[in-house]
């Protein structure tokens, strides 16, 4: 049996998702269950908060494109492949110009990954269908 349990981040909402960790745990300990957050700075807080909640075997946290991914695999699907490199480039040849949107990001433009994380926080947001 599938049971989806969906919520917006909220500190104080921690609590809800330790005892609705715990109780799904209770009812069986071995089931699957998989945590799907909307970024890894998210899923990182998650597996904590797990980790604080005792030893729990059998959970996967996954953020929304991994997660999308692992659903195509498991159907027998061909998985999307994401077409990073051209958003990275866009990404840098954006930064590059005097864009007042990113100014403040114009310091970190020299530094291996950035114009990569940004592509993925885009993404993930993306995948969020969080509004523009």
């Amino acid at each position: 049996m599938m049971r989806l349990v969906v919520g917006q981040f909220h500190p104080l909402l921690e609590e809800a998702f330790r005892k609705t960790l715990i109780s799904a745990k209770r009812e069986n300990p071995l089931a699957s269950l998989a945590v799907v957050a909307p970024s890894k700075l998210m899923e990182r807080r998650l597996k904590e908060v797990t980790a604080e909640a005792g030893d729990f075997l059998n959970i996967d946290f996954f953020t929304l494109s991994p997660f999308a991914s692992e659903i195509c695999r498991f159907a027998g699907k061909p998985v999307p492949p994401a077409n990073t490199m051209f958003h990275v480039q866009l990404i840098r040849a954006l930064m590059e110009k005097d864009r007042p949107a990113f100014r403040s990001l114009c310091g970190a433009l020299h530094l291996h990954g950035t114009c990569r994380a940004i592509a993925a926080t885009l993404r993930d947001l993306r995948d969020a269908a969080v509004d523009p």
